[in-house]
């Protein structure tokens, strides 16, 4: 596992478990990480598992679970795409991710994110920026959450959108005033776009289909060799 790499995250945007699971065979052993995007239709227009009957069963998260158990080399995030999701955020605590990315634009009140901490304090916490939020809305996150994730495009929850270059900027900045903080871009990462991603201090790249259009280890190799 030491030399698996750790920096490339795969994206599943799943419309049931069983597209979890077949993207899970096609990342294990070649990456770490691996985000499920959840989109209720709400927060954004897109609508993804669970969500397409608006109810996350009891069944669905013992099945999610056991999904997460069988994938024991592979360490789970989710993104929550999703309107109050503090609502849903301790159904995926339980059932083993490792990571949870709130967006701050979902969220009404910072102090949500105290609570969770306070019930799920093994859990790493990413806030979620937009290209129009100001950085220093992160101040009233600190010190429990450990990574932001910025947005490289303008509309969230579709993949295969072009890059907004503005993120550039962004991520300096924020680098700049807390270098502690992990910091990972989701959407327009590609082969044109990572190494200058990453020469902006970019720690971390979520990818979807960049990482699933084509050989999937191929792709990854490629992405990481532009690190």
């Amino acid at each position: 596992m030491n030399n698996i790499n750790n920096k490339i995250i795969p994206a599943i945007m799943p419309k049931d478990l069983q597209e979890i699971a077949l993207s899970c065979d096609e990342i294990s052993m070649k990456t770490r990480w691996a985000q499920i995007d959840l989109m209720d239709g709400q927060f954004v227009d897109s609508v993804s598992w669970p969500y397409q009957d608006q109810i996350f069963s009891l069944k669905e998260a013992e099945e999610l679970k056991k999904l997460i158990l069988e994938y024991k080399e592979l360490s789970f995030e989710v993104d929550l795409m999703v309107s109050n999701p503090e609502t849903i955020a301790p159904v995926f605590a339980n059932a083993g991710v490792k990571r949870i990315i709130f967006h701050h634009k979902s969220l009404t009140d910072p102090r949500v994110i105290d609570r969770f901490e306070e019930f799920h304090p093994d859990i790493e916490i990413g806030i979620a920026l937009q290209l129009d939020d100001d950085i220093s809305v992160i101040d009233q996150y600190l010190p429990i959450v450990s990574t932001v994730q910025f947005m490289g495009i303008e509309k969230v929850g579709y993949q295969g959108q072009e890059f907004e270059e503005s993120v550039l900027e962004k991520v300096k900045n924020l680098k700049e005033k807390y270098p502690d903080l992990d910091v990972q871009v989701d959407g327009g990462v590609n082969l044109e776009t990572i190494k200058i991603l990453s020469e902006s201090g970019v720690d971390r790249f979520v990818s979807g289909s960049a990482v699933f259009k084509g050989s999937v280890e191929e792709n990854i190799k490629k992405l990481e060799s532009l690190i």
